[in-house]
């Protein structure tokens, strides 16, 4: 099973970049022919706010794909315009798999996933995206799935 966001943030990356872009060129323009335009100060501060906001969401943009084979689970996050080959940011086998939650914040979600280790009792690892409800559904169906596949294991032990 594979749950990826790819298509709709490289989609949303270039809105923004073409957002950015026609701000930036409001603002030259703002700036060149700053005494023909009345308020054009006030102008030049908003575009320059604008300009700001917009560079920090295209900066924390992230790219989610979710890959359950049968066996591991492998998780990728990256920027949406990263170009080299892309490694996975987490990548274990589905026997680890302890806990697991999504929780629901302003700029998308977060999965919280609780992991069996030999050294410490449990690890915990944190990873944020936005994805749709219906891939939301299918991520928690899957991690359900493993995660009671994995306690009807161990009760077989």
């Amino acid at each position: 099973m594979k749950i990826d966001n790819t298509k709709k943030i490289k989609m949303t990356s270039t809105i923004i970049s073409m957002g950015l872009f026609l701000c930036i060129l409001s603002a030259l323009f703002s700036y060149l022919f700053q005494e023909l335009i009345p308020a054009g100060t006030i102008i030049l501060t908003v575009l320059s706010l604008v300009i700001f906001i917009l560079l920090l969401v295209l900066f924390n943009l992230k790219c989610f794909i979710y890959e359950f084979s049968g066996e591991v689970i492998t998780i990728k996050i990256f920027h949406p315009y990263k170009k080299a080959h892309i490694y996975p940011c987490m990548e274990f086998p589905k026997d680890n798999l302890k806990d697991y939650s999504i929780n629901k914040s302003i700029y998308g979600h977060q999965l919280k996933l609780y992991l069996k280790s030999e050294r410490r009792k449990e690890i915990r690892v944190k990873c944020k995206f936005s994805i749709d409800r219906d891939q939301l559904i299918n991520l928690s169906n899957s991690l359900r799935g493993i995660k009671n596949q994995s306690i009807n294991e161990w009760i077989k032990l």
